[in-house]
């Protein structure tokens, strides 16, 4: 199997932060559009029901709707290129989250800022979810690296 490389940019607490500033209203925009998607496939399943509706209204419902994704899905490829990945927490809809890779203490971890955070003082390990974020100390935010060459420990699959 080729190598791969890892071509995703390394952030500390304060340059997630100031990324997060620059992008955040494509975030909350990117929010505000899933939750206007959840909400037509609740009139598409509805009008669906009703057969008088599923000449005109359905594929005009299913049309926007279409177009709706296609553009949270352009807005998310974007924001990964630059290194955030938007998620939703599994236990609690709604609640947003901002993953970004950093390096931590030799390991590679994800910084996590929820929507609504004034800095980034969270992180998770590697392979966990926003879930089980930890806060962070000032020792811990020193504790962060601006690259991979503190890397200690890295495996491709």
């Amino acid at each position: 199997m080729p190598p791969r490389s890892f071509n995703l940019p390394i952030y500390s607490p304060a340059s997630a932060l100031e990324v997060i500033c620059q992008h955040v209203d494509v975030i909350e925009e990117i929010i505000n559009s899933l939750e206007d998607i959840h909400s037509m496939r609740i009139d598409l399943e509805r009008c669906s029901r009703i057969s008088e509706n599923v000449v005109t209204d359905v594929p005009r419902l299913r049309s926007q709707l279409d177009d709706r994704i296609q553009r949270v899905h352009e807005r998310m490829l974007d924001l990964r290129s630059k290194g955030l990945f938007l998620r939703e927490d599994s236990n609690k809809l709604g609640r947003f989250y901002v993953d970004l890779v950093g390096v931590f203490r030799g390991k590679l971890a994800w910084l996590c800022w929820m929507l609504g955070e004034s800095t980034v003082r969270h992180y998770h390990r590697w392979r966990d979810s926003c879930d089980k974020r930890v806060s962070m100390d000032e020792k811990d935010i020193d504790s962060w690296e601006q690259s991979l060459s503190e890397l200690t420990f890295f495996v491709l699959r």
